[in-house]
């Protein structure tokens, strides 16, 4: 699944946990009015790794 976010006018990542290589990261998407987001957490949910909000133009 593909999702586009269209254009943004700035973006913002919050770091938690770093994730290495060959580790399985489960992305989540949400939008409100203002920000799209993407969360990315460890593959059993447990483990935030990071943040990314992304500022609609």
């Amino acid at each position: 699944m593909y999702i586009i976010l269209g254009e943004v006018n700035e973006f913002e990542i919050m770091y938690k946990s770093g994730a290495k290589l060959g580790n399985t990261v489960n992305c989540y998407y949400t939008s409100d009015s203002e920000n799209n987001y993407v969360v990315m957490k460890s593959s059993d949910g447990t483990l935030l790794h990071a943040i990314a909000k992304f500022k609609k133009i």
